[in-house]
């Protein structure tokens, strides 16, 4: 695209499409990339310096409740 926009002096209608083409999909994967980076940040901003869940304590076990029938 450079070399096309800076190597002619006068540029036809077909090769402006070529550099309006190749800026826009370089703006597009700039921006994509950007909200997808944006979107990683806030995920390891809101996930903190702890990266496992918060235990769970599980209850005393009660062999009386696994008797049949229960009395």
């Amino acid at each position: 695209m450079l070399l096309l926009y800076f190597g002619n002096q006068t540029l036809d209608p077909e090769q402006l499409k070529t550099i309006y083409l190749c800026l826009g999909i370089l703006f597009s994967i700039f921006f994509f990339v950007g909200a997808a980076a944006i979107g990683c940040i806030v995920v390891m901003i809101m996930k903190g310096p702890a990266y496992v869940a918060d235990p769970y304590e599980l209850p005393k076990e009660n062999k009386k409740l696994e008797q049949y029938p229960n009395r």
